[in-house]
């Protein structure tokens, strides 16, 4: 087993749509509390062929206010899906002010909700099908369940295409493996409860968790090389969020996800690649103002660093703790972009 204090998350993002209205549960009759919505992942199987809708809790510790509404509400969400293999209903926690609602959409497309795990390989079984043979492997998780205040185990099954390209990963899912892997939630094996993803890209870490002091020394090494890959997946990740919902916003909320919950191995170069993206909603030093100056480079690089920063401090965390650098002239011009001077910028600065 891993070690249980230690997270191995299940992340993921795309569009929910409410088929109730949300509940409030406040703690001790404050002002806050735990909000639950109930949604579903509608999921099409491996050929999209499929008619499964999967029910599933929508859940948010914020102010009481902030619902998600009556049902038929349709939002990009991010967050963390713990989905225990007992029958229960998965859990989707995520943070509220990260949602972002969108129009109606008339009927949901199925196997669309993109997913990134990071755990441990516990069996792996090839299975003959008509073009090859495909890997089926299941992947243990430990999901921090924010209402518990703890860890809880479970497991998803990971399917690995037969395809010449797919097929080449294969020997990366050893048991005892930490991999990370991304793709699309498509099935539900109700036989054992378990979610079904199919896989996109898969990178392993430091190696095995039975690794001795000597072999750990040479899986580092190899885990940083994995890692440059792994960024790969995550540049991949934040291309589709834009792409899906061309908001800088939500992006910058899936940036701080990945930095904080699976850090990569070079988050200043990640958000250097999407620096357009992630600060696309501010051209103008005033924004209030048609007529105020274009935001230089250094400005336009510091405002991003500024709105992740928000987001960072609502997860808990900053930009030096998931390894963005901060030059002094940056840290100088993000002060351009406090509350305090938001409506009186001085182009001097």
């Amino acid at each position: 087993m891993s070690d249980p204090k230690l997270t191995h998350p299940v992340t993921c993002y795309g569009l929910f749509t409410t088929t109730a209205e949300s509940v409030v549960a406040a703690i001790d009759g404050s002002r806050s509390g735990r909000i639950s919505t109930q949604s579903v992942l509608r999921l099409g199987g491996m050929t999209s062929n499929k008619q499964l809708d999967m029910s599933v809790t929508l859940r948010c510790n914020t102010a009481n206010i902030n619902t998600l509404g009556a049902a038929g509400g349709s939002y990009f969400l991010a967050g963390d899906l713990i989905a225990r293999n007992d029958g229960t209903a998965p859990i989707f926690t995520y943070l509220h002010k990260d949602a972002q609602k969108v129009g109606r959409i008339g009927e949901e497309p199925r196997n669309q909700i993109s997913v990134v795990g990071l755990g441990y390989v516990t069996t792996r079984t090839p299975v003959k099908e008509s073009g090859g043979t495909r890997l089926d492997v299941i992947i243990e998780h430990h999901g921090l369940d924010t209402q518990l205040c703890s860890t809880v185990p479970f497991s998803v099954k990971y399917v690995i295409p037969s395809d010449k390209h797919a097929a080449k990963t294969h020997e990366l899912f050893q048991i005892g493996q930490e991999v990370q892997v991304r793709g699309k939630l498509i099935d539900w094996d109700m036989s054992i409860h378990m979610a079904v993803v199919l896989v996109d890209v898969v990178s392993p870490t430091t190696g095995p968790r039975s690794a001795s002091p000597s072999s750990a020394t040479i899986s580092t090494s190899q885990g940083e090389i994995a890692f440059d890959r792994w960024d790969t997946m995550w540049d991949q990740t934040l291309v589709e969020t834009n792409e899906m919902m061309g908001d800088a916003s939500q992006t910058r909320s899936v940036f701080a996800m990945v930095c904080v919950h699976n850090l990569p191995s070079n988050p200043t170069e990640l958000f250097n690649r999407h620096l357009e993206s992630l600060t696309s909603d501010r051209t103008r030093l005033d924004p209030s103002n048609p007529t105020s100056r274009m935001l230089t480079p250094l400005e336009k690089r510091s405002f991003g660093l500024f709105k992740i920063q928000e987001k960072l401090a609502g997860m808990e965390s900053t930009l030096e703790a998931v390894g963005l650098r901060i030059t002094h002239d940056e840290r100088s011009k993000m002060s351009l972009f406090s509350p305090r001077n938001a409506h009186a910028p001085n182009p001097s600065i």
